[in-house]
């Protein structure tokens, strides 16, 4: 009974560690890479073996380089985010004076477009006016005209 206890733990024990592994696993094929860094660093956390050691399990010195590796992956995948986004802020940035620039047209249309209104319509009450004259005028040389012939 003893040994039968001892390969079922045993085996409760391989079975938890296969499942961890395959749900570490899908954790890292669900995530998407942002960029090739992040690729790398993805396809390194699938490969990465730890020495192991008798005593504590692994060797720490084993573990202490592969933690430095991992952080020089994640600083590059860091620095290749940091320029994506300042690509993507530099075309906002670009865009959004072009858009201050268009609002300045649209303001100095809008202005001479007012300025265009107002001139027409002291040309329209000019004409008015010298249509009014233009009439009286021809009445009167009309009057002159039948009294002439009178």
């Amino acid at each position: 009974m003893a040994g039968s206890k001892k390969a079922d733990s045993k085996e409760q024990k391989e079975v938890a560690s296969q499942a961890k592994a395959s749900h570490e696993k899908d954790w890292l094929d669900a995530s998407k890479p942002l960029n090739k860094e992040h690729q790398k660093m993805l396809e390194w956390l699938k490969m990465v073996k730890f020495r192991r050691t008798l005593i504590n399990g692994v060797d720490e010195a084993d573990v202490w380089r592969k933690i430095e590796e991992l952080n020089h992956l994640y600083e590059g995948s860091l620095i290749a985010e940091r320029a994506s986004h300042e690509a993507i802020l530099d075309k906002y940035v670009l865009k959004e004076a072009e858009l201050v620039r268009y609002k300045m047209a649209v303001k100095n249309i809008k202005k001479r477009y007012d300025e265009m209104v107002e001139k027409n319509k002291e040309l329209q009450r000019q004409l008015e006016f010298l249509g009014g004259k233009k009439a009286d005028s021809q009445s009167d040389s009309s009057s002159c005209y039948s009294q002439q012939k009178g």
